[in-house]
């Protein structure tokens, strides 16, 4: 047991805190002390219950203040005499570094049945003052507190307050100073106002308060603020910083907000035509801008440019217009809103429709020759093809029997028969008749 509390004393680590135990430093707020002067101060505990064993490292300004002493009331909080001869939990001081070191356990074993609960003093230190007109913290670096829990060390869990030693004549009071980052700022726009530089030169801020200028006000531990504007406006901002003292000090800074940009877009589906075809043109306005009005222009390639039309975006910001060019070309056309009174104006670039001429009609059919006059006429134009092919051939005919040669005989023979034959050499009708 002896070794698990004294583990516990002088363990350094982080404590988990809690609203009802805690373990305090003083502030001590004394013009008389002067230097060679002593006081006292008190590591006091609040609320526990069932402690067995503490231990603690406060931290000072060894330049202003001097340990030289640690002790504890007696009977110290655990109920006991002192343990301090026993050399388990002996202080430590450190005017090099500026720390104290102090502990207690319920020493020797085994440790009561039940710890101390309550309120009081753990330890009481004494300091020589150093300096005057001068500050020093009384920190408390390191606390931890234990309970027993069937043989066990158990932490307790709880919170640390620390204090301060403050001999100043005069106190000084803090210096506010802010920037504000973009210096050109916009409606909507995030604007970041930046207070680290403020300080206290005898002391710590411990609040800063804002004022933006358009009823929005705050309290912060951080000097860094951000805050949006949703008007277009001139507004002074202000900035409170108080410090450990309660002295403030203020500053104030002059924040124009212009207009926001804004931008309108413009296509077309399709973008290319027949003339008398349609093209819907659309497009949206960003920040989203519910019935504003849209005017729409457009110009065939290299002309002037006309106003085709003008509608009124959505609740989605959104506008759309469905055109039918006359005649052909290429076309563009454009968007533009005029904006309103946080939103700057603006023109879309142009998109292009290409309209073609559209295809010449295909006359319609003659009335149709009906079918019994068809088969007519073809029956007699064959008719008078054949009749055209005989008389050819006839007169191929005859023309070929005029011009063949007839033969004659000079001579005929009557035979038995009757039947009468030529002899003699034949001579054709042309020579018969030169003869």
């Amino acid at each position: 047991m002896l070794i698990i509390l004294l583990t516990s004393v002088f363990t350094v680590g982080t404590v988990a805190s809690s609203p009802s135990t805690q373990v305090c430093a003083p502030t001590i707020i004394d013009k008389t002390l002067v230097p060679l002067k002593n006081f006292d101060a008190n590591i006091t505990i609040v609320d526990v219950t069932d402690l067995y064993s503490w231990d603690v490292v406060l931290s000072f300004n060894p330049a202003v203040l001097e340990a030289t002493a640690v002790s504890m009331p007696d009977p110290n909080f655990l109920g006991l005499n002192t343990t301090w001869a026993i050399g388990i939990v002996q202080p430590v001081i450190d005017n090099f570094m500026g720390t104290v070191k102090v502990g207690d356990t319920f020493y020797p074993p085994p440790p009561p049945p039940e710890g101390v609960s309550g309120n009081g003093t753990l330890a009481i230190i004494t300091f020589e003052v150093k300096a005057e007109n001068a500050i020093s913290p009384l920190a408390l670096e390191h606390t931890a507190l234990e309970k027993i829990v069937n043989g066990t060390n158990v932490p307790i869990p709880h919170e640390t307050i620390n204090g301060l030693f403050d001999n100043r004549m005069t106190l000084l009071p803090p210096v506010a100073l802010f920037y504000v980052e973009p210096l050109v700022t916009y409606v909507s726009e995030k604007i970041t106002f930046n207070a680290s530089e403020s300080y206290d030169p005898d002391g710590d801020i411990v609040r800063y308060r804002w004022d933006f200028g358009d009823g929005t006000v705050v309290n912060l531990t951080d000097p860094v603020a951000t805050h949006v504007y949703n008007s277009t406006g001139t507004y002074t901002v202000g900035l409170n910083v108080t410090d450990n003292n309660d002295l403030t000090d203020t500053a104030t800074y002059t924040v124009v907000v212009g207009k926001q940009n804004s931008t309108i877009t413009i296509s077309a589906s399709p973008t290319t035509i027949k003339v008398g075809e349609n093209t819907t043109i659309s497009g949206s306005i960003t920040p989203t801008r519910q019935g504003v009005t849209v005017t729409i222009r457009y110009r065939k390639t290299g002309g002037e440019w006309s106003t085709l039309t003008t509608v009124t975006t959505d609740t989605s910001g959104q506008y759309s217009y469905v055109w039918t060019p006359e005649t052909a070309g290429a076309y563009e056309v454009k968007a533009s809103w005029n904006g309103d009174e946080n939103t700057l104006p603006d023109e879309s670039d142009p998109q292009t429709i290409v309209a073609q001429e559209a295809p010449s009609p295909t006359p319609p059919p003659g009335p149709g020759i009906p079918p019994n006059i068809i088969a007519v006429a073809v029956v007699a134009i064959a008719i008078v093809a054949a009749g055209i092919a005989v008389y050819f051939l006839k007169t191929r005919k005859a023309n070929a029997s005029r011009t063949q040669p007839r033969i004659l005989c000079s001579r005929f023979f009557l035979s038995s028969e009757g039947n009468k034959t030529c002899e003699g050499p034949a001579e054709n009708e042309k020579s018969l008749n030169v003869m």
